[in-house]
């Protein structure tokens, strides 16, 4: 398998292309770099060799590496932690740390939950969604709204991030004006043209309507220079409000999309024909096949009727 991309960003920051699934520009991992390391996100165990090749190419050693910091539990974002600590490890560095907040940390570190998580990535990805075991809590730090992890010159400052994931955190560094969203803003994607297209994450059992709208509203509202997102890539400053702009309208497209559904005045397939239309020029950029991105496209008409069904719930 190809090793990362390292492609440095300003000083101290860089993005790692993981090549998830053996193909580019499907899976962001960033990592920060001042006298420590941190990681954000960890990608799929079966590409845990790229990210350590991309923090090479990016000038660090693995005993530079501090913490994991980890978005959310999903797989393609935390599966491959325990991967990284034990090739961490094997060179020498066994400190190291995975930092997230409390749900995931519970749901890293439970072998059935960790199954369960991965249940989605073999039914999308087959084997190249790798695995995901467990992490013993001695190696987890539980991170809160506003906590910091000082690397000496940078700062990454957790915030949470509520509407994709139980327990999403977004990772600031002031410093650099750089704010790692994970899948907090959906996915990002590119048109024919360039221009970026942001997809909603309307994964079920977790997603939140009402919270995935607020968190990215706040988000926008902040004033960043650079925005870095977990599919794929990043936005500048001049990017960030129309493309979270883009972002609200698309999510609450599927919103009314999916309560005309409920409501049996549209069918599953019309509203799937009608999110190809519109988002699939771009998204498909994301994925290796049209089929993989209708089933996509059809976990985000799932999980909002899912939503849906829970908000009506007495």
């Amino acid at each position: 398998m190809e090793r990362a991309l390292a492609l440095k960003l300003s000083d101290g920051l860089f993005l790692f292309d993981t090549f998830m699934g053996g193909r580019a520009g499907y899976t962001s991992v960033f990592a920060v770099i001042a006298d420590r390391a941190a990681i954000l996100d960890s990608g799929v165990s079966v590409t845990a060799g790229n990210v350590l090749a991309g923090l090479t190419e990016a000038g660090a050693e693995p005993a530079d590496v501090a913490w994991i910091a980890l978005t959310h539990a999903h797989y393609d974002h935390a599966g491959g932690a325990h991967e990284l600590l034990r090739l961490l490890e094997e060179r020498g560095n066994r400190s190291v740390k995975v930092a997230c907040a409390e749900k995931p940390a519970v749901y890293i570190g439970r072998a059935d939950i960790c199954e369960k998580l991965m249940r989605s990535g073999r039914a999308t990805d087959g084997s190249l969604a790798g695995d995901m075991l467990p992490i013993g809590r001695d190696r987890i730090l539980v991170m809160k709204d506003g906590d910091a992890l000082d690397l000496g010159g940078l700062t990454v400052r957790a915030l949470d991030a509520p509407g994709h994931a139980n327990g999403h955190l977004i990772f600031h560094v002031p410093e650099i004006s750089f704010l790692f969203v994970g899948d907090a803003c959906g996915l990002l994607a590119r048109d024919p043209a360039g221009r970026p297209v942001i997809a909603p994450t309307a994964f079920a059992p977790e997603y939140r309507h009402d919270d995935y709208i607020n968190t990215m509203r706040r988000i926008a509202a902040m004033g960043i220079a650079r925005i870095g997102c977990g599919h794929f890539g990043t936005l500048q400053i001049e990017e960030i409000v129309p493309a979270l702009e883009q972002a609200v309208a698309a999510a609450e497209k599927l919103r009314a999309m999916a309560v005309e559904i409920k409501a049996g005045r549209r069918g599953r397939d019309s509203v799937l024909s009608a999110l190809e239309s519109e988002l699939g020029p771009a998204l498909i950029s994301l994925y290796p096949s049209r089929e993989r991105m209708l089933l996509s496209l059809k976990t985000m008409i799932a999980g909002s009727l899912h939503d849906l069904e829970r908000d009506a719930a007495p």
